[in-house]
């Protein structure tokens, strides 16, 4: 055999020629297949929400969202004689008696002791974005919950280059007036590109909770004074002063929305904050739950 082909979805796609003298490379071979097969598949699902946003949902629903939503409806039921069950043929007669007298009670009163309002709104909606992102976030076994289609490796691409990550610093000094942000301009990671180093902002591509932290140093003998933002809320601050090189720290979990914003920014006028090639000075944030 000279050449080796897959042919995934009807399309042939060259692995390799020669397959008997680089045997020993067989897994590479499996691992060519299954990162075509992840590239495929989500590029269909990009083609189809474009296209057809039914088929694209269809698909979707496909990678456990709907049995993470039916985790939400309950399967325990309380019995006559005051116990409860978790049996499923039990709760399933147990339904099915309740509807029977329901909709045959042969023109009986029923009276209520009050209003019931249980909403199942959520068992019915669009399916989001976020959900979608979670349900292959508790992939497991290699690969995301009721679906086949979707590879171990799109699973981890997902994990480790969608959520968001940012780490920024500086490595020289910055003039600051008052209400100024600080602006951390280089960039060791920035998963999600949230961070923009030209502004000093981070902007949430997703809803979730998020953790920053920054450490900022003054020039000697000088105040350094600045507060951490989400929006325009002060959340946090750092004084620094006396004599010497001093640093200050910033550690916050917060809530965001899609497009809210965070920056480190100045509260008094004509102050430096320090930094040179020892890079002192860094500012991070990451989603960790959604």
């Amino acid at each position: 055999m000279s050449n080796i082909y897959t042919i995934p979805n009807g399309s042939p796609f060259y692995l390799c020629g020669d397959w008997n003298s680089r045997v020993s490379d067989i897994e590479d071979y499996i691992q060519g297949i299954d990162f075509y097969q992840s590239a495929m598949f989500q590029k269909q699902l990009l083609d189809d929400q474009k296209r057809d946003p039914r088929e694209f949902w269809k698909k979707i629903g496909k990678v456990g969202v709907g049995n993470e939503r039916q985790k939400s409806i309950p399967m325990e039921v309380t019995l006559d004689d005051g116990t409860t069950s978790t049996d499923t043929n039990t709760v399933l007669n147990k339904w099915k008696n309740c509807f029977d007298k329901l909709l045959n009670c042969n023109n009986q009163t029923i009276e209520t002791n009050g209003n019931i309002n249980i909403s199942d709104d959520f068992l019915d909606r669009e399916i989001l974005f976020e959900e979608v992102v979670n349900a292959i976030a508790k992939s497991k076994n290699g690969k995301s919950p009721g679906i086949d289609q979707l590879t171990f490796k799109s699973c981890s691409f997902t994990k480790e280059k969608d959520f968001p990550a940012f780490t920024a610093y500086r490595s020289s000094s910055q003039s600051l007036s008052v209400n100024e942000i600080v602006k951390f301009d280089k960039i060791w990671t920035n998963n999600g590109d949230g961070y923009d180093p030209s502004s000093g902002v981070f902007t949430a591509p997703l809803a979730g909770l998020y953790r920053f932290a920054a450490v900022v140093m003054s020039v000697s003998d000088a105040v350094l004074y600045l507060s951490l933002y989400h929006n325009d809320a002060q959340i946090s601050s750092s004084y620094l002063s006396d004599k010497g090189y001093k640093t200050g720290t910033f550690d916050v979990a917060l809530t965001l929305e899609q497009g809210d914003k965070v920056s480190i920014r100045s509260r008094s006028k004509s102050q430096t904050i320090f930094s040179d090639g020892s890079n002192y000075c860094t500012f991070s944030g990451n989603l960790f739950a959604m």
